[in-house]
């Protein structure tokens, strides 16, 4: 049994409500290869290979320049692919290497030129049904801990406003403290 309380890889990633809900969208749409951008501590990163793990095939493929996440993580799923680079970097690479992503997981810097600059390269790449989700959403003040992130404040607004991305679900961080915000998408070419 998934313990959605206590996660056996540490750091200030995802609530339990949130890790509950990455699981479940993972094991539920049955991605092969995920494609995360700021792996941290590897606490997102667990969540999304337990449903692989249990789906029984997939990939993810994964990227932090600052942050690595224990080795045991690499240990128990060997799935796992590991850059520590710039995600623009490794999106790069996945393109030229011709890799089909179809779930995209943003958990990177407080910056937010580069969840923008993200999407937008990734959106050349990725086809119609590819999935996207993204952690600390809320761009206000969000109850869970009075914090504002500005790391979705330019993708929140591009991806609302677009005709190609479907809304399939968003937690509200300013109307619950069981989240930051976390968003789910799909997108249409």
């Amino acid at each position: 049994m998934i313990d959605f309380i206590n996660r056996p890889f540490k750091g200030a990633e995802l609530l339990p409500v949130e890790r509950f809900k990455l699981f479940h969208w993972v094991l539920e749409k049955k991605p092969y290869n995920i494609l995360e951008i700021g792996t941290g501590k590897g606490g997102a990163t667990y969540y999304m290979a337990e449903a692989i793990k249990e789906i029984g095939k997939g990939h993810i493929i994964t990227c932090d320049p600052h942050r690595k996440p224990d080795l045991k993580l690499f240990k128990e799923f060997p799935f796992i692919e590991y850059y520590k680079m710039k995600s623009d970097v490794v999106i790069q690479d996945v393109i030229d290497r011709g890799i089909e992503i179809d779930f995209i997981f943003f958990d990177g810097p407080e910056d937010p030129k580069v969840a923008l600059r993200n999407i937008k390269q990734l959106e050349k790449w990725i086809t119609t049904g590819t999935l996207f989700s993204m952690h600390d959403w809320e761009t206000e003040e969000r109850i869970h801990d009075n914090g504002i992130s500005t790391k979705a404040k330019l993708i929140r607004p591009y991806i609302e406003k677009s005709k190609r991305w479907r809304k399939i679900e968003v937690l509200d961080g300013l109307e619950s403290s069981d989240t930051v915000g976390l968003c789910f998408y799909q997108y249409k070419r």
